[in-house]
């Protein structure tokens, strides 16, 4: 008896050690992979709810703080969720050596191809004489005679006029749609003269206008834009003062002015009629014209082909200036690689 019950006892005890170490086993497996999986789902979870950076999209737009601290801006803190609802506009192609291209809505910049580089303006500084001469000149039916001294030296320096004559009577408002239509440089020498006396006294006060505007990158030495070395800007200036200059009803309205007729005059019964320097050309391109809202050209050898520009496109306002574009006298075609560019971009928005 005592001898079976011995080797039972032997049997019987590395069975129960097996069983507790394999029960142990079980419950130190459930437990590791109870953990794994809490902390798998853990993981999940945190993905899940996680913000994805094309979520952060601010709810409310930009405030509009200008066109000079919204190209900061745009390229600095826009989300890329913004990037990628954003129209990608190509510029390969483009004539024009800077260009930038802007949301009017938004302040957001389209395309920045050299925005910051210097340019020569050409007639693009006329948008800053017009803007000078709307804001003090005061009542813009007051009539003037034009002075010979309005007319000096634009004969040998090859410069666009108005069409006006010495001794002829006519409105500041006439004076000012031919500053921007015809681009005459004899209604900018009017403009000056007749607020400061000379020129050279209204370009100090163009020059004090662009450090209130911030413009720090531009210096006017004419009312012009005759080439000087010392008349220059950036598309991107040009295009904070364009924006500027837009919110003003009287300028908004000559510049989007296609043809013009002035009042009638001592020696024009019939008034004189001025057509617009962008829109002139425009007609070539049926396309690009029906979207354009307003413009203003600009030529120099120095300068090139320029071209500061407003559109509608899908109810959406843009403003474009473009600077550089090559041009030669021997090909007609040439004439309109500003207004190319123009059309290159701005169709590409009606597509997008």
């Amino acid at each position: 008896m005592n001898k079976r019950k011995t080797k039972r006892s032997k049997k019987r005890t590395p069975l129960m050690f097996r069983s507790f170490l394999l029960l142990g086993l079980i419950g130190s497996g459930f437990f590791l992979y109870q953990e794994t999986t809490d902390r798998h789902t853990n993981e999940i979870i945190q993905k899940t709810e996680a913000p994805t950076l094309i979520n952060r999209i601010p709810d409310e737009k930009p405030k509009k703080t200008g066109i000079l601290a919204s190209v900061k801006e745009s390229v600095e803190e826009t989300t890329f969720g913004e990037r990628a609802s954003a129209p990608i506009i190509k510029t390969a192609g483009l004539h024009s050596k800077n260009a930038i291209l802007i949301d009017r809505e938004t302040g957001k910049v389209l395309v920045d191809k050299k925005s910051d580089e210097k340019i020569f303006p050409a007639s693009l500084t006329k948008i800053m004489t017009v803007l000078l001469g709307i804001e003090q000149l005061g009542d813009l039916d007051q009539e003037t005679i034009m002075k010979e001294e309005y007319f000096e030296g634009l004969i040998e320096m090859d410069a666009s006029v108005a069409g006006f004559q010495v001794g002829e009577k006519v409105s500041y408002r006439d004076i000012l749609y031919g500053a921007i239509l015809p681009s005459g440089a004899d209604s900018c020498l009017a403009i000056a003269h007749l607020l400061f006396g000379s020129e050279e006294s209204f370009v100090e006060q163009m020059n004090e206008r662009s450090q209130e505007l911030g413009l720090k990158n531009t210096h006017f030495s004419n009312t012009t834009g005759l080439h000087d070395p010392q008349n220059y800007s950036t598309v991107e200036d040009i295009a904070s003062l364009l924006e500027v200059a837009l919110q003003n009803p009287e300028f908004s309205t000559i510049f989007g002015t296609r043809q013009f007729t002035t009042s009638p005059t001592n020696m024009n019964a019939d008034g004189l009629e001025m057509k617009s320097s962008m829109f002139r050309f425009t007609k070539d391109f049926p396309q690009l014209d029906s979207l354009l809202k307003g413009g203003k050209t600009g030529f120099t050898e120095e300068a090139g082909l320029c071209l500061a520009s407003t559109a509608e496109i899908n109810n959406k306002q843009y403003l474009l200036v473009t600077a550089g574009a090559p041009f030669e006298s021997e090909d007609e075609a040439d004439e309109h690689l500003h207004i190319q560019d123009a059309a290159s971009l701005y169709l590409q928005l009606v597509k997008n």
